[in-house]
């Protein structure tokens, strides 16, 4: 069963997310700086076709997911390191860098997955309480069994009373 539109919308959103900030924090680990100016808008663009990606894919699964992130990972490391001198001198090793980052596309990947499928059935289970069947209104068979001519003689004159005769005012010639 494909998942909903709104669904793969916010799956697209949580996956341009995580790969913009697994990039950053990978960046930074590695003793890079922040980035600022053209490094943050080429950031910004990878992300948001990477969340594109995310979203039109029907049921990518975990291992779709981790390919994104992956290839996310690859596009924010290339748009962190094309505008700015960069080297991986600082903080870890270049191994244990690529051991952290693969650890965190995998559980960024079960995370995505698995809040998917708890939205999926959240939305659900709300639709479902909040479906209501539509009113309507008594269904009776036949006529009235008592008359309110019969237990009322008084009713058809204040019935006759109450029907105003009178119609507009008539237009004033002047």
């Amino acid at each position: 069963m494909p998942a909903s539109p709104t669904i793969a919308r916010v799956r697209g959103c949580v996956v341009g997310a995580f790969v913009g900030a697994l990039a950053v924090a990978a960046h930074g680990s590695a003793g890079g700086e922040y980035p600022s100016g053209t490094a943050l808008t080429l950031l910004v663009i990878a992300c948001g076709a990477l969340g594109a990606t995310a979203a039109t894919i029907t049921r990518p699964g975990p291992l779709g997911i981790a390919a994104l992130l992956a290839g996310g990972q690859l596009l924010g490391h290339y748009a962190l390191s094309v505008t700015a001198d960069h080297s991986h001198a600082g903080g870890f090793g270049l191994g244990a860098m690529a051991l952290a980052h693969c650890v965190a596309t995998v559980a960024s990947a079960f995370l995505i997955v698995v809040a998917e499928r708890l939205l999926a059935v959240v939305t659900n289970a709300l639709r479902a309480a909040l479906r209501r069947e539509p009113s309507r209104p008594p269904i009776t068979q036949g006529p009235l069994p008592i008359r309110l001519e019969r237990a009322y003689p008084q009713f058809n004159d204040l019935l006759r009373d109450s029907i105003s005769r009178r119609g507009p005012p008539a237009v004033c010639s002047f």
